[in-house]
């Protein structure tokens, strides 16, 4: 069962996580648009923003998986304005997995991204040319643990109320010189939760059918 719950506080998404969790085997999932322009001139066109996605996953009780996902024609670049994702959380974490072409930042703390703000972590595209130059198009994914216990709600937002900034090439704005710059997000847009049940085994299915069959036969008794 996939229950989606959209334009929650972050407080209510860790209560509601909870709940699920405690219900039922769950995998939890938070999605960030990102849909703030902060590119010096702007990098939207037509239909843009939004610029792209950002999931939280929650792999397991002490790892999040972290996707971010450009909308086509836009791709992650290195100007030196910002990093392909930059964020910040309540633990001190692990960074690994990350997708070829991109390594983390070790500038930080603090990674400054202009208009969005200072953030702890980053994630630079290693691969991509300087300026706009041999673009990477993503997505980018990489996973985040702390030894203990790490969930999707300990990713927060900076002083500036700015969850995740990443710096991109917009390849579908008119004109032959296409705006780069740093895009961001503020709060999650959508929860989900998916809870899953076991499968009940061949003996557990015949005393419940067994046990429905006497319940049957007894009302059947009593009602005569």
């Amino acid at each position: 069962m996939i229950i989606k719950l959209k334009g929650l506080a972050l407080s209510a998404v860790a209560g509601l996580a909870m709940m699920a969790l405690y219900a039922a085997p769950a995998s939890a999932d938070l999605l960030f648009t990102l849909n703030i322009d902060g590119c010096s001139g702007g990098c939207g066109s037509t239909g843009i923003p939004p610029f792209g996605t950002i999931t939280l996953h929650q792999v397991d009780a002490n790892t999040v998986q972290i996707t971010e996902t450009l909308v086509p024609g836009v791709e992650f670049v290195k100007t030196g304005a910002g990093d392909a994702i930059v964020f910040n959380t309540t633990k001190a974490v692990t960074l690994t997995n990350i997708s070829s072409g991109f390594s983390q930042d070790p500038s930080g703390p603090p990674i400054h991204v202009g208009f969005f703000g200072n953030f702890d972590y980053g994630i630079l595209c290693s691969g991509c040319g300087s300026g706009g130059s041999s673009p990477l198009p993503g997505p980018l994914t990489f996973t985040a643990a702390d030894g203990g216990t790490l969930s999707i709600t300990d990713f927060v937002g900076n002083s500036g109320g700015f969850f995740f900034a990443a710096d991109i090439i917009n390849e579908n704005a008119p004109g032959t010189t296409k705006p780069t710059g740093v895009v961001g997000t503020s709060g999650p847009d959508v929860l989900t939760v998916t809870l899953t049940r076991p499968v009940p085994e061949p003996a557990t299915l015949a005393l419940f059918g067994a046990g429905l069959l006497a319940l049957g036969l007894a009302r059947r008794r009593r009602s005569r």
